[in-house]
């Protein structure tokens, strides 16, 4: 039974929903702002509500979608694992920058680092060129200094 408390939490991520879609260009339907009014939810339940302050505060700037793709994956954890399972997101373990997730079942831990793939191939065509350029200055055939860092 769904009592009145739930309702107004309800109503409250429906409204925080409604309001980061709006900060997108990304016309949501009502399904849509549903499912992440939902979704919010069962974070907060499973003690990841510091990712839905992240997607609150991302709407302001430009990381909203990787923020969503990071809420997104969060939900498909907690949804694949028991309660009892621990997941923590960002955890502080004392690095400059942590894992985005840590997943602990039975004896192993799990860390889980998401990536831009964007971000990854534009870093690999420049590596491309970089080597491509190392290449190049090889066949020069004159006294030379030549670093690429």
């Amino acid at each position: 039974m769904v009592s009145k408390i739930d309702d107004i939490y309800m109503e409250d991520y429906l409204s925080i929903a409604r309001k980061i879609f709006e900060g997108t260009k990304y016309k949501a339907s009502d399904e849509d702002v549903k499912k992440l009014a939902d979704n919010m939810a069962l974070l907060e339940k499973r003690g990841l509500n510091e990712l839905n302050k992240r997607l609150i505060n991302a709407r302001k700037h430009a990381k909203i979608f990787e923020t969503i793709a990071e809420h997104n994956f969060a939900v498909i954890l907690v949804s694949h694992h028991s309660s009892t399972t621990p997941i923590n997101y960002e955890p502080d373990i004392g690095l400059q920058r942590p894992p985005d997730f840590k997943v602990e079942k039975g004896d192993i831990t799990y860390w889980i680092q998401m990536k831009d793939l964007q971000k990854l191939e534009r870093e690999n065509r420049q590596d491309k060129m970089i080597q491509q350029i190392k290449r190049a200055a090889k066949e020069v055939k004159v006294g030379k200094f030549f670093s690429c860092m």
